[in-house]
């Protein structure tokens, strides 16, 4: 599973600079550059963000 830290070493930016745009924070400004930088790496990686798995582990437990 690849990590934000693995997608700030690739892109050369921040770990929270990588969560903030990954986790689509509309109180941070970056650069539409950065932001593209960013989701592409993360696409080409196949990052899964760990909040989209939580609803699912949590309805997988309650069942």
């Amino acid at each position: 599973m690849t990590t934000i830290k693995e997608i700030a070493l690739k892109t050369g930016y921040s770990s929270a600079t990588v969560s903030r745009i990954l986790n689509n924070d509309q109180t941070f400004s970056v650069t539409d550059s950065t932001r593209e930088t960013v989701q592409t790496v993360a696409r080409q990686l196949d990052y899964i963000s760990v909040g989209s798995n939580q609803f699912l582990d949590i309805n997988l437990f309650l069942y």
